[in-house]
């Protein structure tokens, strides 16, 4: 008997690999489904908050309500904001939505994680992945003598009476806009110098854009001369320069 019992449960093993039968139905219950399951935010201007980025929550389970106990982020860069998924339970095939945003107060590459607990017993506790860059505005002065970031504009000897213009040229290295709110405002330059050109005030550079200065040096006696004159800007690093 033990022989034929083992046979058969052989041959019913076969029969049900070769003929597709199908498995026993999954027990009834709740079922939770999130959708994006991981979200990157991209580059976002350090004290700015970025679009925000929509999440759903499904319950396709069989039987019973979906129940959200929590929806916490474990940073304080990203938040969760507009939701209703822990106000009601979900029912069978509904939904609910909550939105995620991106709000860096420095620079850098950030990520974060949300974790969705629910009444799931497959799955209590899902994390959804997040990341996100903040960015500022990096200044550069740069002046056509070498070492062309030294801050120091040289006309070398002129004779009097005579005049010579230097261009100083203002760069946005950084990865957000910068902001040029003055040039030689705070400090301003006195004969014999004098600025012939500003193309830089009130001006807004993206990442990489130039603008220029032109500073003229018009002697009319003999003698070393020196001034200097200030640039105000949002950099963080360099408010004025």
């Amino acid at each position: 008997m033990m022989k034929k019992i083992i046979i058969i449960g052989f041959v019913l093993l076969f029969v049900s690999a070769v003929y597709g039968i199908d498995p026993p139905p999954p027990e009834p219950g709740v079922d939770i489904l999130v959708a994006p399951l991981t979200a990157d935010f991209g580059m976002v201007p350090s004290g700015s908050t970025s679009l925000p980025v929509s999440f759903t929550i499904k319950n396709t389970g069989t039987f019973g309500d979906l129940i959200i106990s929590s929806l916490i982020v474990n940073s304080t860069a990203f938040s969760v904001q507009s939701y209703n998924c822990t106000v009601l339970p979900i029912t069978l095939n509904n939904t609910c939505t909550f939105d995620v945003v991106f709000a860096p107060s420095s620079s850098g590459v950030m990520s974060a994680t949300v974790s969705i607990t629910s009444n799931d017993p497959d799955a209590p506790v899902i994390n959804i992945p997040l990341s996100g860059e903040g960015t500022v505005p990096d200044i550069l002065v740069a002046d056509p003598s070498l070492p062309y970031d030294d801050l120091i504009l040289s006309f070398g000897d002129i004779t009097e009476g005579n005049s010579l213009t230097k261009t100083v040229g203002v760069t946005n290295i950084g990865k957000a806009d910068l902001t040029i709110a003055s040039v030689g405002q705070n400090d301003p330059l006195a004969a014999p110098f004098s600025f012939a050109l500003d193309g830089c005030t009130e001006m807004t550079l993206a990442p990489n854009q130039l603008c220029e200065i032109n500073v003229t040096f018009s002697p009319v006696s003999t003698g070393p001369f020196s001034d200097t004159f200030d640039i105000v800007s949002n950099d963080p690093d360099e408010a004025s320069v």
